[in-house]
């Protein structure tokens, strides 16, 4: 629950829009977004045809555009979302449109804490992350999704180094990918990055990485563990720690590895989305003991019933929730 939020608990119900006037007034409703007080509530709306503007508790923007998406409210109760007009992508926040315009903005998040924010952009030829309306001064030729640090002061992407001709497989068997931090790469290229994370004191970033068309790692601040795999999931840091976690497939089969090394006695036919308890001392993850056949494992011991879908949400004091 939001702490900083000034929730009404005196008021058992209470009119805040109706959706169905809104439903009958434009041609089209979409995209409906509560803020976290329950006080406000945002959609997408189409006052005509192929044009797009937003309505936050019946108050509607007066501009429209041809595009817009990517709602999302922020701790102050702000409405932040990307719109499209003029061949240009632009950022607005309680419907005051930024003057910066890129060729295209994607993957909107909000920092941890909720007030501030980050997307991906595109400039002329020139990719990279913009956070709270400032864009990295070094750029790429191209970029994949985004994370933001803990603090809220940091961001982080999978770049390409090196602009790449289709079907060149040769330049892109030499590696050609790699991480950057606010823009600035780490010295180690990769044939693919993928799924990453900051650390919890914000300092360092860790990522699934492959050496080469059989061998995968995990790299930190772009140093590889000493041992590779013939895969690995996406990694993630213990609680209040710099130790990496991630579930590795080895001969045996898949397990999960701290810092390069197994920390679990048994492996599985696969186990992915480990998460810790909030003290760090118990990891939980979604196994599969048999092809076809899910269940969570706690500490690497897995629970006794099986089933044909399972999805591990997170652990709180220790426990499974």
């Amino acid at each position: 629950m939001n702490e900083s939020v000034n929730w009404d608990w005196d008021t058992k119900e209470k009119l805040i829009a109706d959706i169905n006037d809104w439903k009958k007034k434009f041609i089209d409703v979409r995209a409906l977004v509560p803020s976290d007080d329950g006080e406000k509530i945002a959609a997408v709306i189409q006052p005509e045809r192929a044009r797009f503007a937003t309505c936050v508790n019946g108050d509607v923007l007066e501009e429209t555009f041809e595009r817009i998406y990517s709602l999302k409210f922020n701790t102050d109760n702000k409405l932040l979302f990307l719109v499209y007009g003029n061949y240009e992508w632009s950022l607005a926040i309680d419907h005051e449109i930024s003057e910066d315009k890129f060729d295209f903005l994607w993957n909107l998040t909000l920092t941890p804490d909720g007030k501030g924010f980050a997307v991906n952009a595109k400039r002329g030829d020139d990719y990279g992350i913009n956070l709270n309306g400032k864009t990295w001064e070094n750029t790429f030729v191209e970029i994949r999704n985004l994370a933001i640090s803990p603090d809220g002061t940091k961001t982080a992407s999978t770049v390409l180094t090196e602009r790449l001709k289709e079907g060149d497989i040769f330049t892109f068997q030499e590696g050609k990918w790699t991480m950057a931090v606010d823009g600035t790469p780490w010295d180690t290229n990769f044939i693919n990055v993928w799924g990453f994370t900051f650390s919890p004191d914000s300092k360092h970033v860790a990522a699934e990485v492959r050496l080469n068309l059989y061998d995968y790692t995990i790299a930190v601040d772009g140093k590889t563990w000493d041992t590779t795999f013939s895969c690995v999931w996406e990694p993630i840091y213990k609680p209040g720690s710099n130790d990496v976690v991630a579930p590795v497939r080895t001969a045996a089969g898949w397990t999960m590895a701290m810092n390069g090394q197994p920390m679990w006695d048994k492996n599985f036919v696969q186990v992915w989305s480990q998460k810790y308890s909030p003290d760090g001392q118990r990891i939980a993850a979604v196994v599969a003991p048999e092809f076809g056949k899910w269940t969570v494992a706690v500490d690497g011991t897995p629970w006794t019933k099986t089933f044909s879908v399972i999805t591990l949400k997170e652990m709180t004091g220790g426990q499974l929730l």
